[in-house]
């Protein structure tokens, strides 16, 4: 049974709708029930739909749920953030890109700092801060002569993924968001306004 406040979320008509919500408190089948309303009561076409999701089990979870409800096989896009994000950029940079797994970005910093002789650097914390420098966080070590270091193996480390056709998980997210504006500038300068949709 939904609340009221999940029917009101559900049946908004605004463009943007923003709920916040704890872990088992029906998010997921709110916005199931907000995409069954969207295509039979809105009229939208299933294919102008796409949802996303943080995991592969949400992402199956959220498909045999719309399947159900709708009693049929659907058009719908359905997809976890870096699956979405790995499909355009395999497209649109490299169709030979792949992804590193946290095993092989350690091997690879790991490597980086012995060239470097970096040995006061354990390979937790660089791991650590080259994730919050790709989130566009501050760098928590207080000393100024260990950030320079991670500063540079950051740089080595973003080289090695650039010549090796590789990206991490930080990464995918931070290319996508450069392909997007360069896509949208693109459009914006174009006289056609259908160059590419994502």
């Amino acid at each position: 049974m939904l609340t009221k406040e999940q029917i009101h979320a559900l049946q908004t008509t605004s463009n943007y709708t923003l709920l916040i919500a704890g872990p088992g408190t029906g998010k997921t089948t709110v916005l199931t029930e907000r995409i069954i309303y969207l295509i039979e009561h809105q009229n939208i076409p299933e294919e102008r739909i796409h949802a996303f999701t943080f995991t592969n089990k949400a992402t199956r979870e959220m498909e045999n749920r719309i399947s159900k409800r709708i009693n049929r096989t659907h058009s719908i896009g359905i997809s976890n953030f870096h699956s979405f994000t790995f499909l355009y950029l395999k497209q649109f940079l490299s169709s030979s890109i792949t992804v590193v797994t946290d095993i092989e970005k350690k091997k690879i910093l790991e490597n980086l700092i012995l060239e470097r002789n970096f040995v006061d650097l354990s390979i937790k914390d660089v791991c650590k801060e080259i994730s919050r420098i790709k989130n566009n966080l501050i760098i928590e070590e207080p000393s100024l002569f260990k950030r320079l270091k991670i500063v540079q193996l950051y740089f080595a480390y973003e080289e090695y993924l650039k010549e090796n056709s590789k990206v991490d998980f930080n990464g995918m997210n931070c290319l996508f968001l450069e392909l997007l504006k360069k896509i949208l500038i693109l459009k914006k300068s174009s006289r056609d306004p259908m160059i590419i949709y994502l």
